[in-house]
């Protein structure tokens, strides 16, 4: 039984580690990279804070409807729709673009929204401080990389950024939550 709860724990963190990266590269990818779009560069900067700012509200009330694992998916997929029309439509849809960086920063600011909120219910409260900590060293690891990435050569950053969501929601379907006690929620 200890053994298991312990891999449990090492699965979530490996799992959280790499959600809480996703959502800090993508968002700081989209920031860096949305001077290389097409477009009007101030109405893409302004739609992608607009958007940043709705999803940040918007991330909590997803997570508190849909749970952790429905909430990141719902998220993920909507940056990954973003990534590929940006991909795809970058040189012929111009005036799309502000609605396309909308979709992709939409899905990594909610999600960092909901790395915040959803640790306290994937890890022991003993260890969620902890958790936290190393998460954030883990993000903020690969996320250094981003601006060295939005300088490479199109279309390669929204390669990886587009690879990067889906594979977070791949990711997100191994985490198990932690059981909530009935008397807790009285």
């Amino acid at each position: 039984m200890f053994f298991l709860k312990q891999t449990i724990i090492i699965r979530n963190l490996v799992v959280m580690g790499y959600m809480w990266a996703a959502c800090s590269f993508g968002q700081y990818l989209i920031m860096i990279y949305v001077k290389y779009l097409p477009g009007n560069i101030f109405i893409n900067t302004i739609t992608s804070n607009m958007s940043q700012n709705f999803a940040a509200l918007m991330g909590g009330f997803i997570y508190s409807k849909l749970g952790i694992k429905a909430s990141f998916t719902i998220l993920f997929t909507v940056s990954v729709i973003g990534g590929v029309l940006i991909l795809l439509f970058s040189q012929s849809a111009e005036q799309l673009m502000p609605l396309f960086v909308c979709l992709a920063m939409f899905g990594c600011s909610g999600g960092f929204t909901l790395v915040y909120v959803s640790t306290q219910d994937v890890f022991p409260a003993i260890f969620c401080a902890t958790a936290i900590g190393i998460c954030n060293v883990a993000s903020r690891t690969l996320t250094v990389m981003s601006d060295i990435v939005a300088e490479i050569q199109p279309p390669l950053p929204m390669i990886l950024f587009t690879s990067i969501s889906f594979c977070a929601i791949i990711s997100i379907q191994f985490v198990k939550p932690m059981k909530v006690k009935e008397e807790a929620k009285k």
